[in-house]
């Protein structure tokens, strides 16, 4: 007991430490460029769900800035489903599943971006980038294509393949995604990025290119791990491996 009573004074003790280090305004810099960079993510998805319903974009960015502030509890799947809630009850004619396919046409580039960013991490400071081999990519995609092709023999996926379809139906004109979404999606990324610096240094902690990146990639990549928290654990397994 004496210990536990030891091993928690000390753990206060650095958290005081570590506290009295923290620079405010770098921190409340950090938190103002996320919260812009939810809105921006917001207005991505507005402009995503406007090509299959009308909807409003200041009750779009509402619903998705309510799920964000909920993925640190529910996680990030959590909070889609909280997302897909919301917009169900006000989104005339909107099914579930055709919102889920609005959430994947608008996440499609934030997968993007984050494998992108994993990517120049491992190039930048961890070496050389392994790639899976060949035979196993290929099996893979040979699984994929049969599961595929079984489950579309069944009419209940086929209706639901269409109700996600209608709702990425912002996919199927690039010119339009790129003019509307990516602008707003590029926003969320540059936004993110500069949080990550700014609370990196607003705590004294390296602020070097590859910890920078190697949070920014791992807190996205942890997104879609259906656990609460896992984000922020994933970010600071991160930092013990980039520092």
């Amino acid at each position: 007991m004496s210990s536990f009573a030891a091993l928690a004074a000390d753990a206060a003790g650095e958290l005081a430490a570590a506290t009295g280090r923290t620079q405010p305004a770098w921190l409340l810099a950090a938190v103002v460029l996320h919260v812009t960079g939810q809105v921006c993510r917001g207005l991505a998805w507005h402009e995503v769900l406007r090509v299959s319903w009308p909807v409003g974009r200041r009750r779009v960015c509402a619903w998705h800035v309510c799920g964000a502030g909920l993925s640190g509890v529910l996680s990030q799947r959590g909070a889609d489903v909280v997302r897909i809630g919301l917009a169900r009850r006000e989104v005339a004619g909107a099914s579930c599943a055709g919102l889920a396919g609005s959430l994947v046409a608008e996440g499609s580039f934030a997968a993007a971006s984050g494998a992108i960013l994993t990517i120049a991490t491992l190039a930048v400071g961890f070496g050389a980038v392994m790639t899976p081999p060949v035979g196993s990519i290929a099996l893979a995609a040979a699984g994929g294509a049969v599961i595929a092709l079984l489950a579309w023999r069944s009419t209940a996926v086929r209706r639901v393949a269409r109700e996600v379809c209608h709702g990425a139906a912002v996919l199927r004109d690039p010119r339009r995604f790129a003019a509307r979404v990516l602008p707003w999606q590029l926003g969320n990324r540059t936004l993110r990025i500069a949080s990550t610096w700014c609370f990196l240094h607003a705590t004294g902690l390296p602020t070097d290119l590859v910890v920078v990146l190697a949070v920014s990639a791992v807190q996205g990549s942890a997104a879609s791990v259906p656990l609460p928290g896992a984000n922020f654990a994933a970010a600071a397994a991160a930092l013990m491996l980039a520092v």
